[in-house]
């Protein structure tokens, strides 16, 4: 099985996962990037899982079902485009976007992609349109 992806588009959105994190942690703290293949041969389970987690101040529960709205954010220095862009670049690769997190705890963002098994047929997923 083959991962069909835009790397520099993957790469952005891991980045922007990094980015939250740093801005999550006050202090010392500790951020892990697990870059995982999927075990199994099920072609309806994801190809890669890419995990950044932090031991920052976490989502507080009542802001969850807000973060990948655009222009929400909780930072003041912040845009609150960030996680949508993550959110759309993983869609368009056909994936999704897993959210765990503790207010006081940390958070984990996890990136499913999916296989690809004809590369022939399939183009890496671009993302031009800014609309989530």
């Amino acid at each position: 099985m083959l991962l069909s992806i835009d790397e520099h588009q993957i790469e952005d959105a891991v980045l922007n996962l990094v980015l939250n994190a740093i801005d999550a942690i006050e202090g010392p703290g500790q951020i892990v990037v697990t870059v995982s293949p999927d075990e199994c041969n099920d072609p309806a389970a994801p190809a890669a899982r890419i995990s950044v987690t932090d031991d920052g101040c976490g989502i507080p529960p009542e802001n969850l079902q807000r973060i990948f709205n655009p222009f929400f954010t909780t930072n003041p220095h912040g845009t609150g485009l960030g996680l949508p862009a993550v959110r759309r670049i993983v869609r368009a690769h056909g994936g999704r976007v897993e959210v765990d997190s503790t207010s006081g705890g940390g958070s984990t963002f996890t990136l499913y992609l999916p296989h690809h098994t004809n590369p022939a047929t399939q183009e890496p997923a671009i993302v031009t349109d800014e609309s989530s």
